[in-house]
């Protein structure tokens, strides 16, 4: 599944004294689920596969423009991929049975958050500030359950990945008799990656047994 949001935030203001405050928010937070039962019985001549492949792209531009005798002027821009609370999961329940040519679990999200402010302005007294977050934390997971009994004449293949990409850039000229300019730019990256294989699971395998966790950025 992808899912995506995009957000963009734009104010100016002009006058003896001009305040501007501009926020703008995106959150791209799908939740996934390839599920087989507890107790579900499989049988297939060819590979069984479980697949929960997921895209969250979340992205923000705040821009602001303030002139005057004073000018104030703030932005606040978050860019939020994936939580903790939204898993993407691909699982097979306790109990089940499969007997296949093979067996594929799978779980994959790709989590980009990218977000820009631009805080400008000029007067005598001009205060900017701009405030960038970009936060990537999905929860990714593959198991098989307690009690699994799987019989492949192939491989077995339990795998979870979790792809990141973060991005902030916060920016911003002032110009005056007295400026006070701050820009600030956080990128928070936290994935949360599982590949398990749950107690008194029994796998007769005739190829590969892979058992698999990786996480790595774009």
């Amino acid at each position: 599944g992808s899912h995506g949001a995009q957000a963009t935030g734009d104010g100016a203001a002009g006058g003896i004294i001009a305040a501007n405050g501009v926020e703008a928010d995106a959150r791209a937070t799908a939740s996934l689920d390839s599920h087989v039962g507890d107790g579900t019985s499989i049988q297939a001549g060819q590979n069984v596969k479980v697949l929960a492949i997921a895209t969250n792209n979340a992205r923000v531009v705040g821009e602001g423009f303030d002139i005057g005798v004073a000018a104030v002027g703030v932005i606040d821009a978050d860019a939020i991929a994936g939580e903790k609370s939204k898993v993407v999961q691909a699982v097979i329940g306790d109990g089940a049975r499969i007997e296949a040519g093979g067996l594929v679990v799978e779980a994959r999200s790709t989590d980009e958050a990218a977000v820009t402010t631009d805080a400008s302005g000029g007067g005598l007294i001009s205060v900017h500030s701009g405030d960038s977050r970009a936060v990537v934390s999905p929860l990714v997971t593959a198991s098989l359950g307690e009690e699994v009994t799987v019989e492949v004449t192939n491989d077995v293949e339990v795998r979870a990945e979790s792809i990141t990409d973060g991005d902030a850039v916060a920016g911003g000229t002032t110009g005056g008799g007295f400026d006070v300019g701050e820009s600030i730019a956080r990128v928070t990256i936290d994935p949360e990656v599982h590949s398990q294989l749950g107690s008194g699971t029994t796998i007769v395998a005739g190829g590969d047994v892979t058992v698999e966790a990786t996480f790595g950025k774009t």
